[in-house]
């Protein structure tokens, strides 16, 4: 639970840095350098946008949403002991 708190605070974070914004029911994915997927999550209403890393996982990655409508964001990212960072 703490992982996901930690990553929700600071893709938040991520989201006024960069002006973006987590429309209601977009999906996220958060995809190693080789594009495995390694984290999975949701924008939801009342909570924010939740993630669940892959227990372990650090390295490179990228962050993609998609909206209900189709529309995809990525943005590139380090992960670090169930920490997301904006690179």
């Amino acid at each position: 639970m703490r992982r996901i708190a930690t990553t929700v605070c600071l893709l938040l974070g991520l989201a006024w840095a960069l002006a973006l914004e987590f429309p209601a029911d977009a999906e996220v994915l958060i995809t190693s350098s080789d594009g495995t997927i390694v984290g999975v999550g949701r924008v939801q209403a009342g909570r924010g946008l939740v993630i669940e890393l892959l227990p372990g996982f650090t390295g490179e990655g990228t962050l993609l949403f998609t909206t209900p409508d189709g529309d995809v964001r990525v943005v590139p990212v380090m992960v670090r002991e169930g920490t997301v960072f904006v690179e």
